[in-house]
């Protein structure tokens, strides 16, 4: 494991702490996500539309017709990312729910290892992390 040459913090410590904290601080900020009457408003794809039988994944992969509008469309298959997988592996509601804290608990994380590759000492890395989580 590497070290911080003046203060002797393992990048692994450091890494934990930041882990944690994100942690902590993001259950916080998202504690109405634990009510399960309550779901993270979304802007860009209303709950109906995530529900319907025609968005269903793994199916959507190739391509589907949305016939939510009028006569309907042909619209593009799902991207095989991030997303796209959560979306399959949890109903919607979950799926809601989860994505947002966890893109920004990976932004923190991401954040952090980036400061720590520049050469900035392991609490400049995690308060890197943390404001950008």
């Amino acid at each position: 494991m590497r070290t911080s040459h003046s203060e002797g913090i393992s990048t692994g410590k450091a890494f934990v702490v930041c882990l944690i904290s994100l942690l902590t601080l993001l259950s916080i900020l998202f504690h109405r996500s634990f009510d399960p009457s309550q779901v993270l408003f979304a802007n860009d794809v209303p709950m109906g539309a995530m529900k319907a039988e025609a968005n269903s994944l793994p199916s959507n992969f190739s391509g589907n017709w949305q016939d939510l509008n009028w006569i309907g469309g042909e619209s593009v298959s799902a991207a095989p990312n991030i997303s796209a997988g959560l979306s399959t592996l949890f109903p919607p509601e979950i799926y809601m729910k989860l994505f947002a804290p966890l893109a920004m608990l990976l932004f923190g994380l991401s954040a952090w290892l980036c400061f720590r590759e520049l050469g900035f000492r392991p609490i400049v890395c995690i308060l890197g992390g943390l404001a950008a989580g």
